[in-house]
């Protein structure tokens, strides 16, 4: 009778522990702000553990100390904070520091070559009345959240290797165009050597200035074309049943007369995103783009893959009721902070070893939300969560 041989195959394993993932989003603080609490009770990681707490869990600083024993208080809080971010009237620099640490959390391989780059400009809303200092930076918009008045962010980002990063962001000034915001944008990406293949901007960017100001680059652009009215303009453009490339002239009082390059793509749906027979699309494309139709609304379809990334960052944006309008960018920026370092822990940690070609990352392993609960699992352990309430009683009064 034949007997069974059992061998013992020798494996390796490599770990990531959700105590690496909360330290390196710490230490990515620490070593950026260099917080000090001096002879205070406690220490920096306490103040770190209340901000992390707050975004990963969408909710106020308020909220974050509540949920922990070992914590200071709100405003202890927020004072340290804002003795680091200094004065409101040093919102450039500022800017830069936020950018600086967006750019912290890149694996070295992002900025390589020239990635495709997109521009894009996101709202949070803003609740209450604000005074004439606040009018600087809240801005009218279309109703929405309960609210017309926002803070608004444009912000760059690259694709490279099929991963997304946050490479810079400013906030938009309540006398900005949608022209100044990009050139801020463009300044940075120049200033950390990154020189786009291609850019797709946001529906928002479509007028005359910043066609003409993009007929300067040398990099392509591409992004939609208004359709504006029920009849004549832009609207003439999508009467049509195959598409075509054309250029369109546009008179504009605020950013006068414009010819620009204009492809008109004609797509049958069939099922797909929901949508049935055939779909229209006008861009407007710079430079001298060389691929068919059905490419160019494809490569513009991967915009809506970094606009994914807003609806990411709203799971790791902190709610704040602060009129500091820094607090409010660290807290925006943390969020892409976030999403970048989630990205980057991926491409270091979490890939086969020893396979030729690609690195192929394990995305499924280790999404958004597991990386948000592993972050604050931690800092329950830490800090101690606060998992009971305590009313002390006497005959004449109860204190809550």
């Amino acid at each position: 009778m034949a007997q069974n041989t059992f061998y013992h195959v020798e494996t390796k394993a490599k770990r990531l522990t959700s105590e690496e993932v909360t330290d390196l989003a710490i230490d990515s603080l620490q070593n950026h702000f260099q917080l000090d609490l001096g002879g205070s009770l406690y220490r920096p990681e306490h103040i770190w553990s209340v901000v992390l707490a707050a975004a990963t869990e969408g909710i106020a600083m308020e909220g974050a100390c509540a949920l922990f024993r070992d914590v200071p208080s709100p405003n202890t809080v927020r004072n340290r904070l804002k003795e680091l971010f200094g004065d409101e009237q040093e919102l450039e620099s500022f800017e830069e520091s936020m950018n600086q640490m967006l750019l912290s959390q890149l694996p070295p391989v992002a900025l390589i070559g020239r990635p495709l780059c997109a521009a894009d400009v996101t709202q949070r809303p803003y609740h209450g009345e604000y005074d004439e200092e606040d009018e600087l930076y809240v801005r009218r918009s279309k109703a929405k959240s309960g609210t017309s008045h926002f803070y608004e962010y444009a912000s760059l980002y690259i694709t490279t290797r099929h991963k997304r990063y946050t490479v810079a962001i400013t906030l938009l000034r309540r006398s900005d165009l949608a022209l100044d915001g990009l050139k801020r944008l463009m300044k940075r990406a120049e200033q950390i050597g990154l020189t786009p293949d291609r850019l797709l901007l946001d529906r928002e960017y479509d007028n005359n200035s910043v066609i003409r100001w993009l007929k300067k680059r040398r990099h392509e652009s591409i992004m939609p074309l208004k359709i504006q009215g029920k009849t004549g303009g832009t609207r003439t453009l999508l009467e049509t049943r195959k598409s075509y490339k054309t250029r369109y002239t546009r008179n504009s009082e605020k950013y006068g007369r414009e010819r620009f390059p204009v492809w008109v793509v004609c797509r049958y749906q069939n099922g797909k995103y929901g949508e049935h027979g055939m779909v229209k699309f006008a861009y407007v494309v710079i430079g001298q783009v060389k691929m068919s139709f059905k490419s160019l609304y494809e490569e513009y379809r991967k915009r809506f893959g970094i606009e994914c990334s807003y609806r990411m960052a709203g799971e790791v944006w902190a709610k704040t009721t602060s009129k500091n309008v820094l607090m409010r960018m660290f807290l925006t920026s943390l969020g892409f902070m976030l999403l970048n370092l989630h990205s980057k822990v991926k491409w270091e940690k979490l890939y086969f070893e020893g396979k030729p070609g690609r690195r192929q990352i394990l995305h499924g392993l280790l999404p958004l939300h597991k990386f948000r609960i592993w972050i604050f699992d931690v800092l329950k352990q830490r800090r101690g969560f606060a998992d009971q309430i305590v009313i002390l009683l006497s005959s004449d009064f109860a204190v809550y």
